[in-house]
């Protein structure tokens, strides 16, 4: 039987947490987002124990994009602050500029855009470490960059940056970038942003793409 102090048996658990962790994430686009929460919780306690920072970094950090997601802001805030003291020290570009982006998105919901903007910048500069080509993490960037440029007001910039995503192969970023297009087309119809709690849905949630009237 196995040891669970033994560092095979640890190794079996770290796999399990990172299968989870795939699994609340596709809960998460398929917009089943009780079921990713509660995923990623017990994902949080079966890694609390293992000692492997990076992945719990991740952990935490997906887990403040489903709070971000369902407007549990206090949650999200929690998240990514433990995120960060995990991550911290990390040559990790990617995972620094994840959290970077939901920290962005935490402020556009709490109605702070300078300080969501100063985060998406900081996101762009992690990416930019990361080395050239396009990768999920350039497209969650301009995706998160563009809900912060329609909620200061510049339509314009938000259809832009949405449409940079077009053509890059990555289907649900493409219909993410689709989904901000059609909300910027919305609120320059209505001369009014949408409710800045919307933006962690319109990228991370699967949902149809919204109709123009």
């Amino acid at each position: 039987m196995d040891d669970p102090t033994d560092e095979g048996y640890r190794g079996d658990l770290d796999g399990v947490a990172n299968s989870q962790h795939g699994r609340a994430l596709v809960q998460l686009c398929l917009g089943r987002v009780a079921e990713a929460r509660a995923t990623i919780a017990t994902v949080l306690v079966a890694s609390a124990d293992l000692g492997e920072r990076r992945s719990r970094a991740h952990f935490l950090d997906s887990a403040a994009m489903i709070a971000l997601v369902e407007g549990d802001l206090d949650s999200a805030w929690r998240f990514l602050a433990e995120a960060a003291e995990a991550a911290a020290g990390m040559a990790e570009p990617l995972l620094l500029a994840g959290i970077a982006l939901h920290r962005a998105l935490a402020a556009l919901s709490a109605g702070d855009i300078p300080a969501a903007q100063r985060d998406a910048d900081l996101a762009a500069e992690q990416i930019a470490r990361g080395g050239p080509g396009v990768s999920a993490g350039t497209l969650d960037t301009l995706a998160v960059t563009a809900c912060v440029a329609l909620a200061g007001g510049d339509v314009a910039g938000a259809a832009e940056l949405a449409e940079q995503a077009a053509g890059t192969g990555f289907v649900l970023w493409e219909r993410a970038a689709q989904r901000i297009a059609a909300t910027a087309s919305a609120a320059r119809a209505a001369a009014s942003p949408p409710d800045p709690c919307r933006y962690p849905a319109l990228i991370y949630v699967d949902q149809p793409i919204p109709a123009n009237d």
